[in-house]
């Protein structure tokens, strides 16, 4: 770095003593040529053969980059105007608030909620009320028409089923009790459950065993009920939904249309095969019919008459298969 540095200064140097070189024979250059004229003059009126002034030095023309003028300073840049804003449709945005002061004083409570909105009460349930449960501990006798010794018994529990469904009392048929009395006797000799061909509805029972089994009848009506828990009343489609589960018995007791019933019963001595002795037990038929009839095949039907209970129905207790009312 210090050889370059003493290179550049010595020939900054060698071109300067050069320029001076050069000015101090110009100059000399043009003395002479000034003294040139008067020494011809002289010669010329001395000799008759002039002779030509033979210049001292040959001098060389300086070169341009010397003699070329010092490039003029540019002028500084104009200042640009500053851009245009569009006018903004909007208004100038509005100065912030001051903040508030910070301070270690707790928040204000809040309030207490309101007090929960009393709910109002259930409508009563429209559901007539239930015959007094005397009526039903004691209902036993006979019904004209019938040859069931407890015919009261099963009416009233009937009605008393019906009451929670929000449909009207049973009315005793004696016609309708003839009717049913006849065909138990008729179908209790094949002991088999076959369904009349008439205009009216009906419900079957069949028992058989050994020893053979008594003469009442009431207690059919508890076993046909217990079809409810098998029974959808919220079911879209009450009649295809439910039919299939076999709770026509139950729905056919609560059917709201249903005005008047009749009931009856046969019995017979049946041999019944236990181990390797023949004992004589029994085969039993309970028939009830029903005016007007119920079952009426149409989801209509079934959500007019088959009406969900208003109010738990009290004594349902669990069976061994089937839930038993337990009204005792």
């Amino acid at each position: 770095m210090t050889h370059q540095m003493a290179a550049s200064a010595s020939a900054s140097a060698s071109s300067a003593y050069g320029l001076l070189t050069v000015l101090a024979l110009l100059m000399l250059s043009q003395v002479a040529m000034a003294q040139t004229p008067a020494a011809a003059l002289a010669e010329n009126s001395t000799t008759t053969e002039p002779s030509s002034p033979r210049p001292l030095l040959k001098l060389k023309k300086p070169s341009p980059r010397l003699l070329r003028p010092p490039p003029r300073p540019r002028p500084p840049p104009k200042p640009r105007p500053p851009p245009r804003r569009s006018p903004s449709p909007f208004p100038p945005p509005l100065p912030r608030p001051p903040t508030p002061p910070k301070t270690n004083k707790p928040p204000p409570p809040r309030p207490p909620p309101p007090p929960p909105t009393p709910k109002p009460p259930r409508p009563p349930v429209s559901s007539p009320p239930p015959p007094p449960r005397a009526a039903i501990i004691n209902g036993t006798g006979v019904l004209p028409g019938s040859n069931c010794p407890d015919a009261k018994q099963v009416l009233d529990d009937h009605n008393y089923y019906r009451s929670f469904h929000s449909a009207p009392p049973l009315v005793w048929d004696e016609s309708l009790a003839a009717a049913a009395t006849a065909y138990a006797a008729t179908i209790v000799k094949d002991c088999k459950m076959v369904h009349h061909k008439g205009s009216d509805g009906e419900n079957l029972y069949q028992m058989t065993g050994f020893p053979k089994p008594n003469e009442k009848c009431a207690f059919v009506t508890k076993g046909w009920y217990a079809e409810m828990m098998s029974y959808n009343f919220t079911a879209r489609l009450p009649f295809v939904e439910n039919w299939p589960k076999a709770t026509g018995h139950f729905t056919q007791v609560v059917w709201k249309a249903t005005t008047k019933l009749g009931c009856g019963y046969a019995l017979k001595d049946m041999p019944m095969q236990i181990g390797t002795r023949t004992l004589m037990g029994g085969c039993k038929m309970v028939v009830c019919r029903y005016r007007e009839h119920g079952n009426i095949a149409n989801d209509i039907y079934f959500i007019k008459n088959v009406l969900p209970n208003t109010t738990v129905v009290p004594g349902m207790v669990p069976g061994p298969t089937l839930f038993y009312p337990n009204k005792s």
